[in-house]
């Protein structure tokens, strides 16, 4: 007896799926609040330090910026739907260079300097691949919680050196100038998220994402891609 029904509930569940469009796409954009900066450190060479070498610390900050986000979904059977989507995430940041420089007369005596720079190019693209689980909630407003694995694809400018000036008697330094570098690397991480849309005719309507991803990869130091970001735009079913 309970089998038969479990068979009439899935049938169901089934039949009214199938009533449904099976081909969805989404276009829209957003923003992405947070994102967790990184450190490196180096060690720094100069003939004046003689024997000694200086330490460099940079501190590269996060902060938030902009999302774009496009994708499809094909329902598979039932509620089950595969998609690929791909984001592109992109914001500018600084960071903050503190260092520990021999002096070149007495030993074990180090001096300090810092310095700031800012306009850091950060660009995460990343493919995602979700199974989605539709929830029709009538007949105009669809919800959808998916989940899968994500390709990051990072590209982080950084310090790859600075110059720094002393004069006599040489008690203080200064950081100049900072060389920099477009450094990119590949991770694939995980993805998590649920979606909303309301279709205001049978093709046509509006929605909005909430995504949470996460990777980790070694640029100039170990770098997190990923965080919650929330998108909002167009979406087209058939």
């Amino acid at each position: 007896m309970l089998a038969r029904l479990a068979a009439c509930v899935l049938l169901l569940a089934a039949s009214t799926a199938a009533a449904q469009p099976r081909v969805a796409l989404a276009v829209g954009g957003g923003i992405q609040p947070a994102a967790s900066g990184f450190s490196d450190s180096g060690d720094l060479h100069h003939p004046t330090f003689g024997f000694e070498a200086g330490e460099v610390t940079t501190r590269y900050g996060g902060g938030g910026g902009s999302v774009f986000d496009a994708g499809i979904r094909v329902r598979v059977v039932g509620y089950l739907a595969l998609g690929t989507s791909v984001s592109l995430h992109s914001r500018e940041g600084n960071a903050s260079l503190d260092a520990s420089l021999p002096h070149p007369f007495l030993f074990e005596s180090p001096r300090r300097a810092s310095l700031t720079v800012s306009g850091l190019d950060r660009r995460e693209l990343a493919f995602h691949v979700p199974v989605l689980w539709l929830v029709p909630v009538g007949d105009s407003i669809e919800l959808a919680v998916f989940g899968g694995p994500t390709i990051f694809r990072v590209t982080q400018d950084v310090v790859t050196g600075v110059d720094f000036t002393q004069r006599h008697p040489f008690d203080t330094v200064q950081l100049t100038r900072t060389r920099m570098a477009a450094r990119s690397g590949t991770r694939t991480g995980f993805h998590a998220g649920v979606e909303v849309a309301y279709f205001f005719s049978d093709i046509a309507g509006v929605g909005g994402k909430i995504r949470f991803s996460r990777a980790e990869l070694d640029l100039a130091g170990p770098v997190e891609a990923g965080g919650f970001h929330t998108t909002a735009g167009l979406r087209l079913r058939f």
